[in-house]
């Protein structure tokens, strides 16, 4: 190799700390994510594919679709997240597109995903012959973005006999996939508590508490709103 000089006119020249240097990068400059969410909700609630936290409600591999997408899964922190390079889509099956998952009686999907240069994503349950993306109305680069999608918005797909999640939106970028999973949202107030036999709810807004009267024993769980597990109980007549 050489390195040349040139545009002098027969003067004297002096060089001085000749080298080559690469700019340190600083963390907007980091193409992994550091750590991994951990997820709020309560496994009792939770339909998982794919979690560092929650046991999977069924067996998932990686589809052989055509993609050019490559995914391995791979721990941060100690936490597994499939790692997407080359994404364009991806295809994850149910015991080998075998195995159904009926997710009726949930109203959500969730999914992280972090990305160094990615702009799009969308996804989708898959019942046979049907499926219908959702997009995420932004994907925000070098941070972890959590979706929490209504299972409404997929009106076409069968939830009782689901047999893929599909993730698209993908331009060759990098991406980690984390805490794909349904879930039940759990209602919120105390309207139409006081008709579910056999539990009977009266509120006391003078104490801020309530109390629950039972027809013989009954199992009682409190959720918060994210739908964590706030106290559980067995109540035989009255609980507070």
């Amino acid at each position: 190799g050489q390195i040349k000089y040139d545009g002098g006119s027969g003067q004297t020249l002096y060089i001085d700390n000749l080298y080559f240097w690469k700019e340190k990068q600083n963390d907007q400059g980091e193409t992994a994510p550091s750590d991994v969410p951990d997820p709020v909700h309560d496994q009792a609630i939770v339909k998982s594919i794919f979690s560092h936290k929650y046991n999977p409600a069924i067996a998932t591999n990686v589809g052989s679709w055509q993609q050019t997408t490559n995914a391995e899964i791979t721990p941060i922190n100690g936490k597994n997240v499939y790692k997407l390079t080359n994404f364009n889509y991806l295809g994850l099956e149910f015991e080998q597109n075998n195995g159904r998952l009926d997710v009726s009686d949930c109203s959500h999907m969730h999914v992280d995903y972090w990305t160094p240069d990615g702009t799009a994503l969308s996804f989708t349950p898959i019942s046979p012959s049907k499926e219908k993306l959702w997009s995420a109305p932004a994907v925000n680069q070098k941070q972890w973005n959590s979706y929490d999608v209504e299972l409404a918005n997929y009106d076409n797909v069968d939830l009782k006999n689901l047999f893929q999640v599909k993730f698209d939106g993908g331009t060759n970028n990098t991406g980690y996939l984390a805490n794909v999973y349904f879930y039940t949202k759990t209602p919120t107030g105390i309207d139409n508590v006081g008709a579910i036999s056999p539990l009977r709810v009266v509120y006391r807004p003078h104490a801020d508490s309530a109390v629950v009267m039972t027809d013989g024993e009954a199992s009682l769980v409190v959720y918060d709103l994210s739908g964590r597990v706030m106290t559980a109980m067995t109540a035989n007549g009255t609980a507070q």
